[in-house]
Formats: C-alpha cells, structure tokens, sequence
C-alpha cells in the first residue's frame, strides 16, 4: 500500500535544522518549533507524492534554490509570528 505525503514537509523539517541555527528563534521548545514548521507549511504550496519516485523528487526539490529561499521566507515568517505569540506558558 502506497502512502501519500505533501512533499513539502519533509523539505521544510531538513531546512528547519539549519534555519534554526542562523536565524534567532526566541523559543527552541518542541511544540514552538513544530508551530514553526506547521505555520510554514500551511503557506507553502503542497507538493504531493505517492510513491519511492516521490523521494527522488523530494531531494530534487532540495536543489531548487528558490523553493529554498521560499522556505526558508515562511519559516522566517513563522518564527516571528510563534516568537510574538507562544502556545505555552
């Protein structure tokens, strides 16, 4: 049985892990680094894919430079937006 995944998110979780050691995120605690990610993908094109040719296409994705630098604008974004407002105390 295939499995269906938008792409995208694994992209975003590899490029989150260098971002976050450039990029100053206010919290480094699980749930605002995941509300980072989500954030991120919820304004980034899904790119969906169902088979072992999707991985292939995943790491080619990897080597677009603008859909790195779309990324790494959202994630940008979306730490702001977590730093400004936290899910936790």
């Amino acid at each position: 049985m295939m499995a269906m995944i938008n792409a995208m998110e694994p992209i975003v979780k590899e490029l989150f892990e260098d971002f976050q050691h450039s990029y100053p995120v206010s919290c480094t605690c699980e749930q605002c680094r995941l509300d980072i990610q989500v954030i991120a993908l919820n304004r980034l094109q899904p790119k969906y894919v169902t088979s072992k040719m999707g991985e292939v296409y995943i790491k080619t994705l990897l080597l677009n430079t603008q859909l790195r630098s779309d990324v790494v604008r959202e994630l940008a974004h979306a730490a702001d937006l977590v730093g400004k407002n936290p899910h936790h105390a």
